[in-house]
């Protein structure tokens, strides 16, 4: 029986064997090199891709559009990063193991409920409407701290540690390392597909430079709050160009308290605080300003109108100085017959650079006359000349 199963079941030919084995080496190998020639055509595609987005990049530099130059080049770098860090097949081989896969952070919880802490209020949070969630990055202490607004006065949420520029002044020019420091507000949001792996869970861009900023000569571009590149450890992260960073599991947990576009955030190196007492007179004060101000352009009285102007240091969005914006305005309101504001959702930041006192008053404005409606968001800069504060910047 032994001698019959034997026969049956024969060892083989070894040449056969090796035929055999042959024949899958080269199955395998054309496999392989069939998956490289398909790799080989998408990387010419996406190089294809990438010349496209220079000519557009060499496009938006012409024209000095800097954001969106900022948001592409951005792009073009993680996509150049994608195809400089990708091994082959036969790399991935030699190596006897596939890369590892860095999972993304999951989302954090919603902050704890917060305990009103009304005898430490930062002193560049003046006013802001009932529930509004702020930011205020402290330099010197490496952190972010997220704030709320309510009964008319400013609380801790929570603080996170940030990192920061490796230049620890204040931000000059662009490439100078540093972060800068004043009053701004969340623009947009990015998501992390959008960008390369060193932005982690995405970015949050800033109104760097504002007004005041150019104004004073200052330049760069490109400061956003984001994330941190997850094949590190946050712990690793020592600096920064420029821009403020936190772990991708805050950054998740702040997203939840973010509004592009109306979300403000104070940068300072040193935090300092105010009375509860004197930053409701201050929110006061201020508040009193704007709405006289409003009731004088309703009123259509010139003179009392242009009397919260600096004549010296004023200037609009459009470049005017205040001589040309005081024909400008005549001019038109030579034609009205009437001017109804209404102003809303006031947000009121202070914040002081080379002894100057600066105000940041920003505000939704509904704007009615007899042969005009308009709506958006409008941005007053002021400046206090001994006790009196005056515009510097309408925006």
């Amino acid at each position: 029986m032994d001698d019959k199963k034997r026969r049956r079941f024969p060892t083989g030919n070894p040449i056969s064997v090796l035929i055999t084995l042959l024949i899958l080496a080269n199955i395998v190998l054309g496999f392989l090199l069939y998956r490289e020639h398909l790799y080989a055509r998408r990387i010419y595609r996406q190089l294809t891709a990438l010349d496209k987005n220079f000519e557009a990049l060499d496009s938006y530099l012409a024209r000095k559009d800097c954001e969106n130059g900022q948001l592409l080049l951005a792009k073009i770098q993680g996509d150049l990063t994608g195809l400089l860090s990708r091994p082959s097949i036969f790399e991935k081989l030699r190596a006897g193991k596939q890369p590892a896969k860095v999972k993304s952070a999951s989302k954090s919880p919603r902050p704890p409920d917060f305990r009103p802490d009304t005898r430490r209020i930062p002193a560049s949070f003046i006013l802001a409407p009932e529930g509004t969630y702020l930011l205020f990055c402290e330099k010197k202490n490496r952190t972010l701290s997220l704030y709320k607004s309510a009964s008319q006065t400013f609380s801790l949420v929570k603080t996170y540690q940030a990192v920061i520029g490796k230049n620890n002044h204040d931000k000059s020019k662009a490439g100078d390392l540093a972060t800068p420091e004043g009053a701004y507000f969340i623009t947009r949001f990015i998501p992390d597909k959008d960008l390369p792996e060193q932005y982690g869970g995405g970015a949050f861009t800033l109104s760097y430079p504002n007004f005041w900023d150019v104004k004073n000569g200052r330049s760069g571009q490109g400061i956003w709050v984001h994330g941190h590149n997850p094949v590190k450890t946050f712990a690793e992260i020592e600096n920064t160009r420029g821009c403020i960073v936190v772990s991708n599991e805050d950054l998740n947990e702040i997203a939840e308290f973010i509004k592009p576009g109306t979300t403000p955030i104070a940068i300072v190196d040193e935090i300092t605080y105010l009375d509860p007492v004197c930053q409701k007179e201050l929110a006061g004060q201020l508040s009193a300003f704007l709405d006289s101000w409003k009731k004088a352009w309703e009123s259509l009285d010139n003179q009392k109108y242009f009397a919260f102007y600096s004549p010296a240091e004023f200037a609009n969005k459009d470049g005017m100085d205040f001589a040309k914006f005081k024909k400008f305005k005549e001019r038109v309101n030579a034609g009205k017959k009437f001017v109804k504001l209404n102003l809303a959702n006031t947000v009121i930041l202070t914040f002081q650079k080379a002894g100057q006192e600066i105000a940041f008053v920003q505000f939704d404005q509904e704007y009615k006359s007899n042969n005009l409606n308009a709506a958006g968001r409008k941005t007053l800069y002021l400046k206090k000349f001994q006790q009196k504060w005056l515009i510097i910047g309408e925006i």
